[in-house]
Parts: C-alpha cells; structure tokens; sequence
C-alpha cells in the first residue's frame, strides 16, 4: 500500500469544489488502483481500471460508474432518503502524467427528470517520501 496526497475537483453549473486528503493506493488482484481518501465528512473509494468507479460514503453517499459513452445506474443517499439515477460519461481520461495519477471525467448526471452536465477531476500524487509506482 502506498501513500497518496489526493485532490478531487468536481464542477457543475458554475459551481466548483475541491477537496485535498492524504489517501492511500494499493493494487487489486485484477490490477485496478484502488484508492481511498477522507474529506469533508466523507470517505472516498476508487477503482481505475477500464472503467472507474468513485464512492464517496458519509452523510451524503453515492456511487457512480464512469463507462466512455455509456450510460450507467447511480444511487445518491441523502439524509431524506435515497434518489434512483443514472449517469452517461461523455468523456473518460486515465492515465500517468508528471509523477501523478489523473483521472478526468466529463459526464451528465440524470435524476429525476433532470440532466447536469458536471466534470470531476482526481489527481493522486505519492505522498512526500513514496517512490512513484503503486505497491501491491
């Protein structure tokens, strides 16, 4: 398991958030990174494989599927109860670049009769004192 720093920026309608953690990376039996993070009051899962899976668990939950032109079953648990959806991931990008891990994902969130258009950005960065790689 290795150290990560983890940055996750999420844009909808104008709106921008960006959450900074201290995480880790391991690798699954499949060879998918998997990493987790906490921030803002929640608890961070993702799988980056040949799709990428992001659960953010807390008092707002959820769980998406980003599928390259492809439309995917959501859940949103809220406080108030919980929001059947869906997503469609215009566009899907991972991969390595200058010693950290990015994932990009351009995709419209449908719930409830409505569609958004939002962008999410994570960037894992080995911790200070990690080696570049990702550790079983």
């Amino acid at each position: 398991m290795q150290k990560v720093r983890a940055a996750l920026r999420m844009s909808a309608e104008g709106e921008e958030e960006l959450l900074e953690a201290e995480g880790t990376c391991s690798l699954s039996a499949a060879g998918e990174r998997l990493y987790r993070f906490a921030a803002e009051g929640g608890h961070f899962f993702v799988r980056a494989g040949a799709c990428v899976r992001i659960e953010r668990r807390g008092g707002i939950a959820y769980a998406f599927d980003w599928q390259p032109l492809a439309e995917t079953p959501a859940r949103i648990a809220t406080p108030y109860g919980e929001i059947a959806a869906a997503v469609y991931t215009h566009a899907l990008e991972c991969g390595e670049r200058d010693g950290a891990f990015r994932i990009a994902a351009d995709y419209e969130l449908r719930a409830g009769g409505q569609a958004q258009r939002r962008f999410a950005e994570l960037r894992f960065v080995p911790a200070a004192g990690e080696r570049g790689g990702v550790r079983s």
